[in-house]
């Protein structure tokens, strides 16, 4: 497990916490992280495309987006070799 407090993709877009699973690959002699999924709050988010004359309870949401391609391509790696 890698915790880094550094900045994220599109923090704009988040609140709270953000998190991305990273795997770290081998690529042409060099060792690159290559981000399979990343996500968080949303709350920041929804208040900015939510109308001023909406009033009550400010919904919540989380998301996430996984690259299902990156994912399945490494399986496929390990199990060529």
């Amino acid at each position: 497990v890698v915790v880094n407090l550094g900045l994220v993709y599109k923090v704009q877009h988040h609140c709270g916490v953000i998190f991305q699973f990273v795997a770290f690959v081998r690529r042409r002699k060099r060792t690159v992280p290559d981000i399979l999924a990343a996500g968080g709050r949303y709350d920041h988010l929804i208040l900015e495309f939510r109308g001023p004359a909406v009033s009550g309870s400010v919904p919540s949401a989380v998301g996430a987006s996984i690259a299902l391609d990156k994912i399945c391509s490494a399986v496929a790696g390990m199990e060529e070799a």
